[in-house]
């Protein structure tokens, strides 16, 4: 399908260094100047982490703390899903007295679900993490922003990522729709050599540094089978979610999950195309209620 026009603020303009650090002062250290002007290494991992960290400051008053070996949120990106998110809600999105989403694999940062707080905040989460130290920094990112009331960590075993999760059940009520949505950054990769390989290969690309841990970056069968398992768990609760999405990073990946989803007859099946810069990202979108 045609990509939507989301009017993401980051796609076309140009980043003004100097007003960011000006607001965010510790961004400072990190600015390179030369004939072209301001810049920044996107190389550096400190310096992605402390770009990343003033525009959720200055564009959304959001404060963040991570570790340098795990996941560091591309702004631009995360928040394209969360516009995403908004378009497949429609009138609801502004209507409804309480949205409820669920982030799957949240991560350290949660910052799907900070940023969706921030621009809505009608907006409630559960987070659904294996792992409890990047439990423990969602946590604690939570608390940071003075969200703690509107965004719950679920702290889940190995391979428990399903929705039936008793923190999920909604206190046992009965309802056609439990939840409006929900929305996951899946790993890439099968294993450590299929990701060692997926990086040497981006080596010498212009593009930011890649920080993950593997917790967040390998999972059995990688991408596919990650997103599979959400797939396969959707038909069995189809009215639990009004919307079942997920990112997905590999362009032939979609066709083959788009394929899974088609078998199960759904009422909507959508796929959002978006590119940030050099990177071109999907967005899976199904439902058996719309």
């Amino acid at each position: 399908m045609a990509p939507h026009n989301l009017n993401n603020p980051y796609k076309l303009a140009n980043v003004d260094y100097k007003r960011l650090a000006d607001e965010h002062p510790s961004l400072k250290r990190y600015l390179k100047t030369s004939k072209k002007g301001i810049w920044i290494d996107f190389k550096d991992p400190k310096a992605v982490r402390e770009y990343n960290y003033a525009l959720l400051w200055v564009d959304f008053r959001l404060r963040l703390e991570i570790p340098l070996d795990v996941l560091c949120p591309p702004i631009a990106n995360r928040l394209e899903y969360v516009l995403w998110i908004e378009h497949l809600l429609g009138p609801d999105h502004r209507t409804k007295d309480v949205i409820r989403g669920v982030d799957i694999g949240t991560g350290a940062s949660c910052i799907y679900p900070l940023l969706g707080v921030a621009r809505n905040k009608h907006w409630r989460f559960h987070v659904l993490e294996v792992d409890e130290r990047l439990a423990e920094y969602a946590t604690e990112n939570i608390r940071r922003n003075k969200m703690e009331d509107k965004i719950q960590v679920v702290l889940t075993d190995q391979g428990a990522l399903n929705f039936a999760h008793p923190a999920l059940l909604r206190d046992g009520r009965s309802v056609d729709v439990d939840f409006d949505f929900c929305m996951c950054n899946p790993p890439f990769f099968e294993d450590s050599v299929q990701r060692n390989d997926g990086l040497m290969k981006k080596a010498d690309a212009p593009s930011t540094v890649c920080t993950g841990s593997d917790v967040e970056m390998i999972a059995p069968e990688g991408e596919v089978g990650f997103v599979k398992n959400i797939i396969s768990q959707s038909i069995e609760a189809p009215s639990r979610f009004r919307w079942y999405t997920s990112l997905i990073g590999i362009k032939s990946h979609v066709s083959v999950l788009e394929a899974e989803i088609i078998r199960l007859k759904p009422k909507t099946i959508l796929v959002h195309t978006f590119q940030i810069s050099r990177t071109t990202r999907w967005i899976l979108s199904w439902s058996f209620v719309v």
